[in-house]
């Protein structure tokens, strides 16, 4: 048996801060009253009178707030101050204040104690202070039963799942700690005031009841954020977005197009969206709490195609960059370019062209370089020796040779008799250079003496008979049987060639080399195969030489959000614990792709044995398998490699196609694929023999 006993006890009003009063950084009083229409806007005050607001908000319970509204009031010093008070949500209760005042304190009440919740020698003007206190009405007539203790659990379910709770016990609040979203302990039969708290939601407070049933509670914080989607064009891919809080002035930097389910705080943002060779794109958007807002944007080109032509194989650059070399076909945005053509030992030459709002092709030939030119005087012995600047007859000597470009020149000087000479002469910009030579006589070619007692005078000319040998002909002599033999071996010796040209054998040796349907992804490689009597075998291999190092496990999708390679809902590819699946992280811009294959196949010769008849020719096609991989990846802004999962694939290759040698030469066309998800067009250039 329980002892129990039954008391009848007065509880006074209390004032509690939960969090103190503090100011918020880089606020600014813009529109915090209502008129009297209902819409809020900033209090017509003398703009030279400085003035804070101090916001005050209300934990509790529907009662304990309702109370506090009626009895909270501020003073600054020994003087009550309500100047302007307005309520703003439910549980929210603002003052303006002026700036000058040097404390605050806050009372709930006669016979409540005065609190100072700020002490400075002086406000900030224009800027807001905030801070949470829980107000308790006092309550007579309160029966408490003193009895032995009953507890049991109860139960709260949160979303977010990683939000804070806390249960006041007594005079403490004690925290909770909630796994997925779940947290529970066991309580004395009673009431108890809670709060659910999360980063960038609404906290929640209220009252639970734990009595002998086991209860639970369901606590859906509200965000005080909302996504933004922006969609995108091909064409407008990788165009950076920006957002400008249009209360804050500040400014972030969200990601590269297209953009989906970016998280904003609740507020007006200025969206601007920049890409090259674009024009800027601007409008304002309205982030409302726990809905998505979704733009659609369209960007005015900002360019001209052009070509740039020049002589003489010039490089052609701008901005000091290197565009090409003799011609140029690209995209520049409107306006006045200054191109320059360059080329060694020449002067530069500057061409100033206008790019137009057209969609006409516009071509511009540019002014070709200057050359730096020097001359070269030839002269030795023998006099009237020809003259060769770089293989080429100038003239004989003694000579100078003028316009002569500046640089590295080989000069040759040859004469009938005498033995060459060759020399390598720099020429210098607007100087002459010296080149002495001295040209050595060849010697006397041998004379042939006659035979002794040959009989025949120098004077006389030897004549050669070519004496042909006499063919042996038995025919006629031998017995008829074996006259037969000999005919049958004739003919039987008269067919072997044909026999032996059937075992035709043939080395074929190719390079190869293929392009991405997918994507400007280049490769190089090497065929090599044999054929025998029209059938054979060959192996192959190509890479583009390019190493891909990305992080392991880490690959994005279609959009740019970072996805587990193993499908995990939770992953932290940066270590920094929070969930980075679904996150679109910034990139810079830069892709990297790297490939490799290895095949093996048949190869068939079915027209040359027909039609063409050369042991070094070939008409027929090949096919084979093999493995190969491609991995292609996006550069993030920090500096990291993310595999691009959509267009990366490895496994099983195949590779098919056509080859044709004539006299030896060959040329081969085909495709080849992996896992037929990455195609190939191939192309090979080679020999037979």
């Amino acid at each position: 048996m329980f002892a129990c006993a039954l008391a009848f006890t007065s509880r006074a009003q209390s004032l509690e801060i939960l969090h103190e009063f503090e100011l918020i950084p880089s606020s600014m009083v813009t529109a915090m009253y209502k008129n009297q229409f209902g819409k809020w806007e900033k209090p017509l005050l003398d703009d030279t009178f400085p003035y804070t607001v101090i916001r005050v908000v209300l934990e509790g319970n529907e009662r304990e707030v309702t109370e506090a509204k009626k009895k909270i009031g501020l003073y600054l010093g020994l003087q009550r101050m309500v100047v302007d008070r307005c309520l703003d949500f439910e549980n929210e209760i603002l003052f303006l204040i002026p700036s000058a005042a040097g404390y605050v304190q806050m009372q709930c009440g006669d016979g409540c104690e005065r609190q100072t919740i700020l002490d400075f020698p002086r406000l900030k003007s224009n800027q807001v202070y905030w801070g949470r206190v829980h107000y308790t009405p006092a309550e007579d007539n309160v029966m408490t039963i003193v009895q032995a203790p009953k507890r049991q659990y109860f139960k709260f379910f949160v979303t977010p799942a990683d939000a804070s709770i806390r249960v006041k016990v007594g005079n403490e609040w004690q925290w909770w700690p909630t796994e997925e979203g779940m947290a529970s302990k066991s309580l004395d039969y009673g009431r108890y005031q809670y709060e659910v708290s999360a980063n960038r939601h609404h906290s929640k407070t209220g009252t639970i009841t734990v009595s002998a049933q086991s209860q639970q509670l369901e606590v859906a914080l509200q965000p005080m954020f909302g996504w933004l989607n922006i969609p995108c064009d091909p064409a407008l891919e990788g165009a950076y977005v920006y957002a400008i809080n249009t209360a804050t002035s500040s400014s972030i930097r969200l990601g590269q197009l297209p953009l989906k389910n970016k998280d904003l705080d609740v507020g007006t943002y200025r969206i601007e969206i920049q890409k090259e060779k674009y024009k800027d794109y601007s409008t304002t958007v309205t982030i409302t709490s726990n809905e998505t807002a979704t733009l659609t944007p369209e960007m005015a080109p900002n360019f001209g195609y052009v070509t740039l032509k020049v002589e003489n194989g010039a490089h052609i650059y701008l901005d000091n960059q290197l565009l090409a070399k003799g011609a140029w076909i690209n995209t520049l945005e409107y306006g006045t370019y200054n191109i320059e053509a360059r080329k060694d030992n020449h002067y530069s030459t500057y061409t100033t062209i206008e790019v137009k709002p057209t969609s006409e092709m516009q071509t511009f030939t540019l002014n070709p370089p200057i050359p730096m030119t020097g001359a070269l005087a030839v002269e030795g012995n023998p006099a009237m020796a020809t003259i060769y600047v770089d293989n080429e007859m100038v003239g004989k000597t003694p000579m100078i040779v003028n316009q002569l470009l500046a640089g590295k020149h080989t000069v040759r000087v040859e004469k009938e008799g005498y033995k060459s000479v060759t020399k390598e002469v720099v020429v210098e910009e607007s100087k002459e250079q010296l080149v002495k030579y001295e040209l050595t006589k060849l010697a006397a070619s041998p004379t042939v003496k006659p035979l002794a007692n040959s009989g025949t005078k120098p004077s006389e000319k030897t004549t050669v008979t070519a004496v042909k040998k006499p063919t042996l002909n038995l025919r006629g002599t031998l017995p008829a049987n074996m006259q037969e033999s000999v005919a049958k071996a004739a003919k039987d010796t008269k067919k072997e060639p044909a026999q032996s040209s059937k075992s035709k054998k043939q080395t074929l040796i190719l390079a190869n080399g293929a392009t991405s349907f997918k994507s400007q992804l280049w490769g190089v490689g090497l065929m090599i195969g044999r054929l025998h009597n029209g059938y054979g075998w060959y192996v192959k291999g190509r890479s583009n030489f390019q190493g891909v190092k990305t992080l392991s496990g880490v690959q994005c999708d279609a959009t740019g959000a970072i996805v587990s390679g193993d499908n995990n809902p939770f992953f932290d590819y940066n270590g920094d614990g929070v969930n980075d699946a679904g996150v679109v992280p910034f990139y810079s811009g830069k892709t990297k792709a790297s490939e490799w294959m290895v095949s093996a196949g048949f190869t068939m010769d079915f027209l040359t044995k027909k039609v063409l008849r050369n042991k070094n020719s070939v008409i027929g096609l090949y096919a084979g398998l093999g493995y190969g991989e491609v991995r292609y990846a996006w550069e993030t802004a920090d500096g990291n490699w993310i595999k691009y999962a959509p267009w990366s694939v490895a496994g099983v290759t195949a590779d098919a196609g056509l080859i044709g040698s004539i006299g030896g030469f060959t040329m081969a066309l085909g495709f080849s694929t992996i896992n037929f998800k990455h195609m190939e067009l191939e192309a090979s250039i080679g020999w037979t023999f």
